[in-house]
C-alpha cells in the first residue's frame, strides 16, 4: 500500500481542485459539474464536504458510469449523466462551477469545451481545470529514450504498465497557452496554480518516507528557477466567465 505522504504529495492538484471548487461554489448556488467524471471519485470526495452542494457528472463511459452510482449510493443531492463536454446536456446558465480534471488534453475540440462550459455557467461562474504541463520532466526525458524502451522505462520508473496510451492526449498545453486559449473564448484568467513534480521511484519513497521530505523540498527550489513550474506534472487554472461568446 502507498505510503500516505507519497499520495498526498502527488495529489497535491486534487487538493487544490477541491479547494477551489467548495469556495467558488458556496459563492453561488452551489451547483457544480464535473466534465469526465469517470467514476465519481471527485464528486465523493466534494460531497464529504458537509457543504450544501448539488453534484453533478458528465462523462461518456458508461461503464466507469455505472461504478460511478454503486459509489454514490446514498449521496443526495449528487448525479450522473452520460454525455460529452462539447455537448453537455443542460441548459444554458445551469451552473455555478463548473469543473474538468485531466480531460482537456485528450478533447479534440479544445475550444468547443470550453465553450460549452461557459454556455451552462451562471453569470460570474468559474471553470477550473487541471490538466498535465506539456513540458513536464518525465516528458523531456523521454524525448530523449528510444521509443522502444519508453514503456519499459515507464514501468520501472513509475509503476506504469507497458503498452501504448489507450486514451491519449491530443494536446498538451504551457500555462501560457491555456491562458490564451480560455481568454480567446471568454474567459477571465483568475489564477494558475502549479502542481509539483512527479515522484519516481514510488516504492523507494514507500520504503524510506524521509524521502518524501527530501522531495518536497526539492520540488520547492525547482518552483523558484525561471520556468521551474513547467517541469511539474501539471497545473491548475482558474477561471471566470465573461464577454459574450
Amino acid at each position: 500500500m502507498a505510503d500516505s505522504r507519497v499520495v498526498t504529495f502527488t495529489n497535491r492538484f486534487k487538493e487544490i481542485l477541491y479547494q477551489a471548487v467548495l469556495e467558488y461554489g458556496q459563492s453561488g448556488q452551489g451547483y457544480i459539474l464535473d466534465i469526465g467524471c469517470n467514476d465519481g471519485q471527485d464528486i465523493k470526495h466534494l460531497s464529504l464536504a458537509g457543504k450544501d452542494l448539488k453534484l453533478f457528472g458528465l462523462d461518456m463511459n458508461r461503464e466507469a458510469l455505472k461504478k460511478g452510482l454503486n459509489r454514490l449510493a446514498g449521496i443526495k443531492n449528487a448525479y450522473l449523466v452520460q454525455g460529452k463536454g462539447e455537448a453537455i446536456p443542460y441548459k444554458s446558465g445551469s451552473f455555478d462551477v463548473v469543473y474538468s480534471s485531466e480531460v482537456i488534453e485528450h478533447t479534440p475540440d479544445p475550444g468547443g469545451f470550453i465553450a460549452e462550459a461557459w454556455r451552462v455557467l451562471s453569470a460570474n461562474g468559474v471553470f477550473i481545470v487541471t490538466t498535465p504541463s506539456r513540458f513536464n520532466y518525465p516528458k523531456l526525458a523521454g524525448a530523449l529514450v528510444p521509443g522502444s524502451l519508453k514503456s519499459h522505462l515507464r514501468r520501472f520508473i513509475y509503476y506504469v504498465k507497458p503498452g501504448p496510451d489507450i486514451d491519449p492526449h491530443f494536446r498538451e498545453y504551457t500555462p501560457r497557452e491555456l491562458k490564451e486559449l480560455f481568454q480567446r473564448n471568454h474567459f477571465l484568467v483568475v489564477k494558475i496554480i502549479p502542481g509539483v513534480m512527479r515522484v519516481p521511484f514510488w516504492y523507494l519513497f514507500e520504503k524510506f518516507p524521509v524521502l518524501v521530505s527530501i522531495w518536497e523540498k526539492f520540488d520547492k527550489l525547482v518552483g523558484w528557477v525561471p520556468f521551474g513550474n513547467h517541469l511539474k506534472a501539471n497545473y491548475v487554472l482558474l477561471a471566470r466567465k465573461a464577454g459574450k461568446p
